[in-house]
């Protein structure tokens, strides 16, 4: 018997696009305030290689 696993891919941060879409997505069901600014809504701190934010 054999399983077939996908290929192993190492942690990223996900792109600035795909937070901004999260965040919308968030706001319309009213998960987060209007306001929300959302910098601190990913932690890449744990991810090696990852340069510190800006």
């Amino acid at each position: 018997m054999q399983i077939d696993l996908p290929d192993y891919r190492p942690a990223t941060r996900p792109s600035y696009h795909d937070i901004e879409k999260i965040i919308a997505w968030l706001k319309s069901k009213g998960a987060i305030p209007d306001y929300y600014p959302g910098e601190n809504l990913v932690d890449t701190t744990f991810i090696p290689g990852t340069p510190e934010p800006q």
